[in-house]
């Protein structure tokens, strides 16, 4: 339990350092980098697609093409598939309020600090400063933009899947020339246009833009219903729009404008009041409509203000205004496949394991700003190359508290392959897969070798291709990497072949294909609402539970037996049948060497259980006295104690149990359990430039790794037939590099 807090607490001043940071930086939305980081990986939403009804929404799927390279090439098919679904439509829009604090920004750096876990239920960053209102005289139209753009899109959509859009009978009042006496409440705009048929068609679509409620309805007819676009929204009836005309019309206009004339409408009425950067951010809001829908979040808009005054806009907001307008083909399919997982690859953290992924989330989620612009810096700190991204989810009201809570929630979620390959967006372990060379390390040799269970997932995951597509099975719903290692030759044979060989392996992105068949995925991960000690260690509990769930359904659970408990296990079995020992239970004192062939072998004891250790050489039968150094007999942590005796006495800083259980990605409960192997005293000793050697009590001979990282800088510790390890008096060892490897040449081959 006392590594979890120490997570808990690391986590906490990491994400107030976060924080702070943020707090100082103002991100220029037109000097971000492109919405597309890679525009010729995303496909056009360009066809027309049947879908398929799933809880309330239609779904539209699509099939990832891939390429797997390995070196040597060759050890599986080159080709390989993954399928993939989006959001197509929806049943019933959310609502858009028009309360949200954009563009108000914090002022100063003061006030963020970290709680201290005097209570385990209170952990989280504090005293946020206050946001003043800086923006006041500053327009607003982002409100307004925003809503605007989801009519353009659904009308893209609409064109697209064979549908129609219209006006319903709700409408935003208007009066010409001037303004009633008493307007409460109420956010106008001035439309000043001579009076044409083109002025008559903006003014009656600006009406349906802003009505109270639905003023306009995209619409389409699947599996014997009418479906809604995913852009429609709802206006709050409680803020209405009132516009302002400079001229009379008596033109009805009953025809809505399709895609083009309504983007032209808008382009025209961005370009006349200078609104380039404003109009940008607000498609980049629009964009995230689908994804408030999906997961029933209301928007949020910032309050309309000053919405008669126009700006002047720069060559760079008209470039960029631009460039995304271009871009809309393929912005559309993004925004189907939802925006979650860009919000959520800025709490993912490659280095985070399962085991401490709560304690890693939860200071972040339960102390998240109020502020989304303050909310929108964070992200942009996290994930820079998708700031346009999350300044679009600020504005939408995407980054509120509780958005962020029910997106990010206890840490369980999919891998969104499309936000990794597509936007570079990474939300998970698996899209590693796609960013560098994944190969495996083994630990030891014989049947004790063992691999990070890390690699083993991403293997299993790329090697599981299946059929002539070679169809990939679909990664856990858990995002995090598995903590500690698995047993190699129990592990499945593609991963034994390939960590024997050093092989390597990558996925690469080929293409993206339309189908009619999504499956049925749980996209709604569970909540979590409360930021309580207990709270985040079985959130960590359970996404390592469903991770290690899927590890066992790819390649049985045998690979995860404790490798030391079985180790002994097997030597109690081979003394119980040695007839010079007659069946004895009892381990004698000659048993050090179980298996005496030209392979040396040695049991690495460990607290009450030890494993059979295959790939040791022996140095040196040792002459001098053996003297002592014990720790405190914690239970399972005497191999601590022995190398840190070692360390103290050559005036190297010792090593904790907290820098332990992070280095070897175990739990403080799980080393009291099972103790520490031979294996990951040597992981912890090379941290230090260091390797370990290995003095059998009973024969006083010493041995040492045949991978030793370091094998003239040893720290010599003991073990006894207890099983335990102890520290012993460090013997200064004076010889050339030469003559200890000759030395272990002349041991090695001598019969023990």
């Amino acid at each position: 339990m006392s590594q979890a807090v120490d997570w808990a607490e690391q986590s906490s001043k990491e994400w107030a350092s976060i924080f702070q940071d943020a707090l100082t930086q103002r991100t220029e939305f037109t000097k971000t980098c492109d919405a597309l980081p890679v525009s010729g990986r995303v496909p056009e939403f360009h066809c027309f697609l049947n879908g398929k009804v799933d809880r309330g929404t239609l779904r539209a799927s699509g099939v990832f093409e891939l390429e797997v390279r390995t070196s040597p090439a060759g050890l599986v098919k080159s080709n390989a598939t993954t399928s993939s679904q989006c959001l197509l439509a929806i049943e019933s829009p959310v609502r858009a309020y028009f309360d949200n604090n954009y563009p108000r920004y914090p002022e100063g750096t003061s006030h963020l600090r970290v709680t201290p876990l005097e209570s385990l239920n209170s952990l989280s960053i504090t005293d946020t400063p206050s946001i003043p209102n800086n923006t006041t005289n500053e327009p607003n139209y982002l409100a307004l933009l925003t809503l605007a753009w989801g009519y353009v899109l659904s009308a893209y959509w609409t064109a697209t899947q064979n549908g129609k859009i219209c006006y319903t009978e709700s409408k935003a009042p208007y009066n010409s020339s001037s303004l009633p006496d008493r307007l409460p409440r109420r956010h106008i705009l001035h439309l000043n246009t001579p009076p044409t048929i083109h002025f008559s068609n903006e003014l009656q679509w600006w009406r349906a833009v802003l009505a109270p409620g639905r003023g306009w309805e995209a619409k389409i007819d699947r599996q014997g219903q009418t479906w809604l676009s995913p852009w429609t929204v709802e206006n709050d009836p409680e803020s209405e729009f009132f516009i302002v005309t400079n001229n009379d019309s008596n033109l009805d206009v009953d025809e809505p404008p399709g895609f083009q004339q309504a983007h032209d409408i808008l382009v025209e009425f961005t370009l006349r009041r200078g609104l380039q950067c404003q109009s940008s951010v607000a498609l980049m809001a629009a964009l995230n409509i689908p994804t408030h829908n999906l997961w029933s979040l209301p928007l949020r808009l910032p309050r309309p203000r000053a919405m008669s005054r126009y700006h002047s806009a720069s060559a760079e907001d008209t470039a960029t205004f631009q460039r995304l307008r271009d871009q809309i083909p393929q912005l559309v399919t993004v925004a189907l496949f939802g925006v979650e997982s860009i919000l959520r690859s800025g709490f993912f953290t490659e280095s985070i394991h399962s085991l401490s992924s709560g304690q890693w989330l939860q200071p972040a989620v339960v102390s998240w700003p109020d502020s989304s612009a303050f909310a929108a810096e964070i992200g942009c700190k996290r994930s820079p190359e998708l700031a346009k991204w999350w300044i679009g989810m600020a504005v939408s009201g995407m980054l509120s508290r509780k958005s962020v809570v029910n997106l990010v929630g206890d840490g369980m979620w999919p891998t969104n392959l499309g936000a990794c390959i597509w936007m570079g967006a990474t939300d998970s372990h698996f899209c590693t897969v796609f960013d560098r060379d994944v190969g495996i390390r083994v630990r030891g040799s014989g049947k004790w070798a063992t691999i990070p269970r890390a690699e083993e997932a991403l293997i299993l995951f790329t090697t599981s291709g299946d059929g002539p597509q070679g169809n990939l099975i679909d990664p856990p719903i858990c995002p995090w990497r598995p903590p500690g290692d698995v047993r190699l030759e129990l592990s499945k044979a593609k991963v034994i072949e390939m960590a024997h060989i050093n092989a390597t392996i990558r996925l690469y992105y080929n293409d993206w294909r339309w189908d009619e068949g999504p499956r049925a995925v749980d996209v709604h991960s569970p909540a979590f609402h409360s930021a309580s000690f207990d709270q985040m260690v079985e959130s960590s509990g359970a996404v390592t539970r469903a991770l290690l769930g899927w590890l066992e359904d790819m390649r049985g659970s045998e690979a995860d037996f404790n490798p030391e408990l079985e180790g002994l296990k097997d030597q109690i079995r081979r003394v119980e049948e040695d007839e010079d020992v007659g069946g004895s239970n009892n381990l004698s004192d000659d048993i050090s060497i179980v298996n005496p062939t030209s392979d040396h072998h040695l049991p690495s004891l460990r607290g009450n259980v030890g494993q059979e250790f295959d790939d040791v050489e022996l140095i040196d039968s040792w002459n001098g006295d053996i003297n002592e150094f014990c720790g405190d007999g914690s239970f399972g942590w005497c191999g601590l104690d022995a190398i840190n005796s070692g360390l103290s006495q050559l005036d190297l800083s010792p090593i904790s149990k907290g820098e332990a259980v992070r280095i070897l990605s175990v739990t403080e409960r799980g080393v009291e359990q099972d103790g520490l192997s031979i294996n990951q005293l040597e992981a912890l000793l090379n941290t230090k430039g260091m390797s370990v050697a290995i003095i059998d009590i009973s024969s006083k001979k010493l041995f040492r790794l045949r991978t030793a990282k370091h094998k003239n800088s040893l720290i010599t510790i003991g073990f006894c037939s207890a099983p335990h390890f102890i520290g012993l008096e460090q013997k200064s060892r004076d010889m050339s590099v030469d003559e200890g490897n000759e030395i272990c040449r002349t041991m090695a081959e001598r019969p023990i």
